[in-house]
């Protein structure tokens, strides 16, 4: 059959060419190593950062992936810390468990040192932190801010067991992992504990169990760590 004109004289787009240079394009983008670190910072610190009570929490694939490399874990460890603070002053001032607010003012004093010592890494390292909560870290803060009595101490609760669930799975993955800088593995070693430790205290506090004051008091001290 004789074609009566060629592709390039006609006006109507030729979708398998056009989708192919944007593929191109879209590949070489991609392929940007800056590009990519700093979008999976972003994009992995959003994925840790899960809504208040949410169902379905981040994977550990997600977790692991954010322990990779030294500026994914150091943007996604500095969030998770900032949140932790903000949160512990909430506790403080809306729970009704004396546990809960015990475990709150713990949780400021940790992660404010956890903060300063991430930071003088950073700063060493060359890595510049964000300076406050990304929106999806905000918007779990936001969720609790308007909870008072038994249901921010349920809510509370609930968002310390998966917080330090996941900051478990992200300190022992980057202690460990050949992307991450050695000062930053030595800073994720010694966290560790502390940080295991704080997880079975948030399982204690949702589940009702009893916690005595002195397992509160003076516990990064005597883990010898810091959580975040």
């Amino acid at each position: 059959m004789t074609r009566l004109f060629n592709e390039s004289d006609s006006d109507e787009p030729n979708y398998d060419r056009d989708y192919g240079e944007r593929r191109d394009r879209d590949f070489t983008a991609d392929r940007d190593p800056h590009r990519l670190r700093v979008g999976a910072a972003f994009g992995l610190a959003a994925l840790l950062a899960f809504p208040v009570l949410a169902a379905d929490p981040p994977s550990d694939r997600a977790v692991k992936d954010a322990a990779r490399n030294s500026d994914t874990f150091v943007a996604t460890a500095a969030q998770g810390s900032m949140l932790e603070v903000e949160l512990g002053k909430l506790a403080v001032a809306n729970a009704t468990d004396d546990k809960v607010r015990e475990f709150g003012e713990q949780m400021v004093t940790d992660h404010q040192q956890a903060n300063s010592e991430l930071q003088s890494i950073a700063k060493e390292k060359g890595i510049t932190l964000a300076s406050h909560l990304d929106a999806e870290h905000q918007a779990t803060l936001d969720g609790l801010k308007d909870k008072h009595g038994k249901e921010f101490d349920a809510a509370y609760s609930e968002v310390m067991r998966k917080a330090h669930r996941n900051a478990v799975t992200l300190f022992r993955e980057a202690s460990a992992a050949s992307g991450v800088d050695g000062t930053l593995q030595s800073f994720a070693k010694k966290t560790l504990p502390t940080l295991e430790g704080h997880r079975s205290m948030a399982m204690q506090l949702r589940s009702g169990a009893t916690t005595k004051q002195s397992s509160l008091s003076g516990f990064s001290g005597r883990m010898n760590s810091r959580v975040v």
